[in-house]
């Protein structure tokens, strides 16, 4: 997010929404714009544990992510006649 704001700030102005690719194949399926912990805790420094909330540096960047949900959510989606569940999305570590 920081390096397309800085770089290619043309593109970043006309992004409505980033994901990380766990929860981009939700959306794909849902299309529910989502996020959960495990993605947003894992490498980005964007989550403050001590806080339980989104470090504040990502409200002074000007990003609005989503809340995250709990990872054991599961939507019901019609897929090909049948209905199915689709998770949150995990990070893969």
């Amino acid at each position: 997010m920081l390096w397309i704001q800085k770089e290619k700030p043309d593109l970043f102005s006309s992004v409505k929404t980033i994901l990380h690719l766990p929860q981009y194949f939700t959306f794909v399926l849902t299309r529910k714009i989502i996020s959960e912990s495990t993605s947003i805790g894992c490498h980005t420094f964007l989550w403050d544990f001590d806080k339980m909330k989104y470090h504040q540096w990502v409200k002074n960047k000007g990003f609005e992510l989503p809340e995250p949900i709990s990872n054991k959510t599961a939507f019901s989606v019609e897929i090909s006649g049948e209905q199915i569940l689709v998770g949150t999305g995990i990070h893969d570590s």
